[in-house]
């Protein structure tokens, strides 16, 4: 295991870079998916990376679900294919 800061701040034990399931990690190596700017988040009560929209909501890190974490969230659209061009609105 080694550290990981999150972008909100969160001290967590995460597996070896070389532990990575493929490509892509939220960790170590995120793909360039339109969130990757965007803070991460741990949500403990749902075992979940997910990155912080500009207004704050939580939605799954994109390469994650890749590797089978759900991506039910509360979701205000910003994950969204329409939303990429303007996450500044809400």
């Amino acid at each position: 295991m080694e550290p990981y800061t999150t972008g909100t701040g969160q001290e967590l034990k995460v597996h070896e870079r070389t532990k990575c399931r493929g490509t892509h990690c939220a960790i170590h190596n995120p793909s360039q998916h339109f969130m990757r700017q965007w803070p991460t988040h741990w949500r403990y009560d749902a075992g979940k990376m997910e990155r912080l929209c500009p207004h704050g909501v939580g939605h799954p890190d994109p390469d994650s679900i890749a590797y089978g974490e759900d991506s039910v969230h509360g979701c205000d659209g910003c994950c969204s294919a329409e939303a990429v061009g303007d996450v500044s609105s809400g």
